[in-house]
This record gives C-alpha cells, sequence and structure tokens, in this order.
C-alpha cells in the first residue's frame, strides 16, 4: 500500500501469515543477529541516522527506533504514568518507575530479570533524550531519560528478588549503567 520497505527481526519472521507481497521488489527488510543494528536508508540510499536496532523482550525479535536522539519503542519498554511527571527542581521519589517492561501488558505479566539485562546490553551502547511509547501521550523527553530506563529496571527487578533492584540488577548480572 505505502511502497515502503518494512524491518522485522528475523526471529519474527515465523508470525507472518503472507507471502511478500512484491516477489521481485522485497518489501519485508529483516534485521538478523541478537543485539543487530541496522541503518535504513532514504530511496536514494543514502544513510540518514535512522537505525533499527534489537532490543528483544517480550518478542525475542522487538526493535526500536533510533534517530536524532529520540527511541521510538512502541511496547518494548512503556512509558509509565509516574514517569510523565514533571518534578520541576525536586528529585523523583526513590522507587518510582518510568518504564515498564512486560512479556504480557494484557495479562500484566513482568518480563523475567534476565531478559531485562539482555535489553540493557543492547540499549546501554546508545545515547537518548527521549523515548516515544506506542500510545499517545506516552513520551517522555529528558536528559536523564536513559538513566530512568535503567533505575526502572532495577527496580523492576528488586520487586522480583526483593531488596534494592538496582544493585541486585548490577550485581547479578554484572551490568553498569555508563557514566
Amino acid at each position: 500500500v505505502f511502497d515502503c520497505p518494512v524491518y522485522l527481526s528475523s526471529d519474527d519472521r515465523v508470525w507472518l501469515v503472507e507471502p511478500e507481497p512484491r516477489p521481485n521488489n522485497l518489501i519485508r527488510r529483516f534485521i538478523e543477529g541478537d543485539g543487530a543494528e541496522y541503518s535504513i536508508p532514504n530511496r536514494d540510499g543514502e544513510d540518514i541516522g535512522v537505525k533499527a536496532i534489537k532490543v528483544g523482550g517480550h518478542f525475542p525479535g522487538s526493535l526500536v527506533l533510533l534517530h536524532d536522539s529520540r527511541l521510538l519503542v512502541a511496547d518494548t519498554l512503556m512509558p509509565t504514568p509516574a514517569g510523565l511527571g514533571d518534578w520541576g527542581d525536586r528529585e523523583r521519589p526513590k522507587g518510582m518507575n518510568s518504564f515498564a517492561f512486560m512479556w504480557s501488558y494484557p495479562n500484566m505479566i513482568p518480563l523475567p530479570p534476565p531478559t531485562l539485562a539482555s535489553m540493557w546490553r543492547v540499549l546501554g551502547r546508545y545515547s537518548f533524550t527521549a523515548v516515544h511509547g506506542g500510545f499517545p501521550g506516552l513520551d517522555i523527553e529528558s536528559k536523564d531519560v536513559k538513566k530512568r530506563v535503567w533505575e526502572s529496571m532495577g527496580i523492576q527487578v528488586g520487586a522480583e528478588r526483593g531488596g534494592d533492584g538496582g544493585e541486585l540488577f548490577a550485581e547479578e548480572f554484572g551490568l553498569m549503567f555508563p557514566q
């Protein structure tokens, strides 16, 4: 319909029910490998600074887009109502998340800590100052938004395992927030 390529993770190929719509003009572009990154060109094949990044999550092939320090996440990570507040000069209350990481949103089943660690190993390599969710109004723009993703992962790990989530997350998986 739009005559534009659609980028998918090769892990999600099993979910496709329709054959390639134009076999001679491939519309589907598959991204291969864990933590893979693919630069999306314009129609002339020039790099325009848009990257599709395989993060994994509630689907092994979940992708996000990164452009101009803006991360478009759909529901791979979900901005929460608590994350949308403007705290001004005040510090955010300890234990208040900005993002949720779910295996099933309708059933409220969280992703397990090892999956969060795998996601962070990919996301931690990139710089971003905004996260745009898959639904209207779920956008967080802040110079510390990457740190808030890290903290939210720690909060979720702590809720599942007990204790200080950030320390558990860092110790159990050998991860650190990049300075």
